[in-house]
């Protein structure tokens, strides 16, 4: 298969063609990481709550 038969390039000139750019954002934003920090603490507290209490 040639690199010009791949079907990504098919794509990209297709949506050339519609008028559009193929792309991809990647990053996180400031609400995306508040989001899964938060997420992740509050699974954190959900396990110690059911967690024994040691030391009494």
């Amino acid at each position: 298969m040639g690199v010009a038969s791949r079907p990504e390039i098919h794509d990209e000139r297709r949506l050339a063609e519609l008028g559009y750019e193929q792309s991809l954002h990647h990053g996180w934003t400031s609400f995306s990481n508040f989001a899964i920090s938060f997420t992740i603490i509050s699974l954190f507290a959900v396990l110690d709550e059911d967690a024994p209490v040691r030391g009494v």
